[in-house]
């Protein structure tokens, strides 16, 4: 539903098992993009398996850094790593390089800026949609749709994943079109 802060673009969830939001154990909490002027993150919850969501009264709960093109800062992947702590990643246009920004919160509500997890530096287009960090072992796999790159309608980088540095180190493209 539109608010004043616009239009709901793509998001992801988890399910917060301890409660560390505090709207209680088992509750899917979701962050997803909100487009009006700028495209912010903002968080909802359900308290009832998904069947209906709230949106938080604080949102939004992450603006586009400075630098990041906030008309193109969207479509959040969210995950929680083992040690508790909550990360997403961020399509964005850094530039005018496409690029996938790293985030990383205690409680969903706090979050800090990781850095540039990876970004096209000129080849792989001028924004990138719908990133998604994925395990592969030692590696990951960092899947992004980029624009205004007529050569590849997906692009798919591996490397190391470093949560100290924020980004993805050793990377070489693995581009499936």
């Amino acid at each position: 539903t539109p608010d004043a802060l616009g239009t709901i673009f793509s998001g992801s969830a988890v399910v917060d098992t301890d409660n560390t939001a505090g709207f209680g154990a088992g509750a899917i909490v979701a962050i997803y993009t909100q487009n009006s002027d700028r495209q912010v993150q903002s968080i909802a919850y359900s308290t009832d398996n998904g069947r209906s969501f709230t949106k938080y009264e604080n949102n939004p709960v992450v603006c586009a850094p400075v630098g990041v093109d906030p008309a193109n800062f969207r479509d959040p992947k969210l995950w929680r790593e083992a040690d508790g702590t909550f990360y997403f990643v961020c399509g964005a246009s850094l530039e005018g390089d496409g690029a996938a920004l790293l985030f990383s919160s205690q409680d969903l509500f706090q979050w800090q800026y990781q850095g540039v997890l990876a970004r096209s530096e000129g080849r792989f287009g001028t924004m990138w949609e719908c990133p998604d960090l994925i395990p592969l072992g030692r590696k990951h796999m960092l899947c992004v749709s980029p624009m205004h790159c007529p050569a590849y309608r997906n692009v798919c980088l591996v490397g190391t994943f470093s949560r100290e540095e924020g980004k993805l180190l050793n990377v070489e493209p693995v581009c499936p079109d």
